[in-house]
């Protein structure tokens, strides 16, 4: 739940694969000075978070795709 003043509003983070979630729900962007916004929002924007061992990465995109290219091959 995230919660602002008196309004509280319910999230739901599906598990995609390991250390990839994506948030149903009015999450919201919260107002925080570490944020860099890119662009704004689109009606179709999904709400993303990516965490690592040490860092968590948070989207807000149409979609996204992970590609992984083995080292000597392609």
């Amino acid at each position: 739940m995230i919660t602002r003043g008196l309004q509280v509003k319910a999230v739901i983070a599906i598990k995609l694969q390991n250390g990839v979630y994506e948030v149903i729900g009015d999450g919201g962007a919260v107002d925080e000075p570490d944020r860099e916004v890119l662009s704004p929002d689109s009606p179709t924007s999904r709400h993303f978070l990516f965490y690592f061992r040490d860092e968590t990465i948070e989207v807000v995109a149409r979609d996204w795709s992970f590609t992984r290219k083995m080292p000597g091959v392609g």
